[in-house]
């Protein structure tokens, strides 16, 4: 769908949307033609990429261990 004059992509398949978490360095978040604004909202792990994504990711990873999810 378009927002405004950006092209915007909805994954509801689980399969596709794990092929595009697994290969982030094929598929690059838009964020940087976008208000400043989304920066400021949406920033952390979800709006980075590159090295700063995988030390949050470093850091973030040990919570989600299947020990810890069943809890």
């Amino acid at each position: 769908m378009w927002i405004g004059r950006f092209p915007k992509i909805t994954v509801t398949d689980p399969t596709l949307a794990k092929d595009a978490l697994v290969r982030h360095a094929t598929f690059h978040k838009s964020f940087h033609d976008l208000d400043p604004l989304i920066h400021i909202l949406f920033g952390g792990m979800g709006a980075v990429e590159g090295e700063e994504w995988a030390k949050y990711r470093k850091i973030t990873n040990p919570a989600f261990t299947l020990e810890k999810l069943k809890v």
